[in-house]
C-alpha cells in the first residue's frame, strides 16, 4: 500500500494488527485490509515508520502475573510427608 492511499483513509489514533485475519485497525474505526500477511507487515512498518503508534495488549493473563510479582525471590516449598 502506497502512502498516498494510506493518507487518504485518514486514520488516527493507535493502531492494532488483527490476529486471525490481514486487517490493522485504527481507533477512528479505518481498517486497513491486505492481501497476505507478509503485504500486511510489510503495511505494518511503513506505518510505524509514518509515526502511528501501536496498542500493547498489557491485559493478558502473562501480563498480570508479572505485573503482580513484587517480590520474586517470595516463595513456598510444598513437600510431601
Amino acid at each position: 500500500m502506497k502512502t498516498s492511499e494510506i493518507r487518504k483513509l485518514n486514520p488516527s489514533g493507535k493502531m492494532t494488527m488483527v490476529s486471525g485475519n490481514n486487517d490493522i485497525v485504527f481507533d477512528n474505526g479505518v481498517v486497513i485490509k491486505s492481501e497476505s500477511s507478509r503485504e500486511k507487515t510489510k503495511t505494518w512498518n511503513k506505518l510505524r515508520r509514518m509515526g502511528f503508534e501501536q496498542h500493547y495488549n498489557f491485559s493478558t493473563d502473562e501480563f498480570n502475573g508479572i505485573s503482580q510479582s513484587k517480590n520474586p525471590f517470595n516463595f513456598k516449598i510444598i513437600s510431601r510427608q
